[in-house]
């Protein structure tokens, strides 16, 4: 390149924040280096308010939900997933769906953990007769499987747990004809079980074959060094399993993710920023 030329590709560079130089082609080049935003991470939270603290810092927190079909203020700039918890709300999510249709719906969460006494606590017949009532007739929305737990322990036929009870929904879903497009799961430990989760994630992909996989609740119990170790190792593979679709830690509070409800903790910031 001649000096006549080096100029011009230096006045070029000045005046677009790129270098076309004459006889080069004229390739548009991002202005950032800045990766694409996964989408992946999301934010369980009761407060809302709580939720901006979060998202600021957080360029892949980009959905939240909160146990319930009404959003109770959360920003616009957040897409809000609703749940169905368990047949008493089922009314007043059906009666609110134009609502819902408004604010960009595109799914639809199922009960919360009908396999623990203290949730939804549903059988599976009961769980697949109440989805095909309250959820099968939304076609243009993106349905999940009820969330169950990750305690596999004491599951019987007649009382199955977490991925028995999965699979036993599914294979009468299946004969039923059961909307479902994604399964939902959920995962406690302490900060020493990583390999543990990730391995109970692809046992969950297994039991939900030609489907993605929500993670809507997880947490280790630790201290704040260890959860961040814990976060340092788990979020790069949950962002990188392709079956993962969407994740959410437990949760978005005060005593957890933030300090206060301006600050955020410390493994709060580094959900916010790996």
């Amino acid at each position: 390149m001649n000096f006549t030329l080096y100029l011009v590709c230096i006045a070029n560079l000045v005046q677009a924040r790129r270098c076309v130089c004459p006889g080069e082609p004229n390739v548009q080049k991002p202005l950032t280096s800045t990766p694409p935003t996964v989408g992946k991470r999301g934010l369980a939270y009761n407060d809302a308010r709580l939720v901006n603290t979060l998202r600021r810092p957080c360029r892949q927190c980009t959905w939240a939900y909160n146990w319930d079909w009404k959003d109770n203020g959360l920003s616009r700039e957040v897409e809000f997933v609703p749940m169905l918890w368990n047949e008493s709300t089922a009314s007043q999510l059906q009666e609110n769906m134009n609502v819902l249709r408004a604010r960009g719906l595109k799914y639809i969460l199922g009960f919360n953990e009908p396999d623990h006494a203290d949730q939804a606590d549903m059988t599976v017949a009961r769980a697949v007769d109440s989805h095909i009532k309250y959820l099968n007739q939304d076609s243009d929305v993106a349905i999940g499987s009820p969330a169950v737990t990750s305690n596999e322990a004491g599951s019987t036929r007649d009382n199955p747990k977490s991925l028995d009870w999965l699979r036993g929904f599914l294979e009468l879903c299946g004969q039923r004809g059961c909307k479902v497009d994604f399964c939902v799961v959920h995962w406690y430990g302490s900060t020493t079980q990583a390999d543990a989760m990730i391995s109970f994630l692809h046992r969950a992909h297994d039991a939900c074959p030609g489907k993605p996989l929500w993670l809507t609740e997880f947490s280790a119990t630790g201290s704040s060094d260890e959860v961040e170790i814990f976060m340092m190792k788990v979020l790069p593979i949950l962002d990188s399993l392709q079956f993962i679709q969407r994740y959410a830690w437990f949760m978005t509070a005060v005593g957890n993710l933030l300090q206060s409800p301006d600050t955020l903790s410390s493994y709060g910031e580094k959900y916010a920023s790996l």
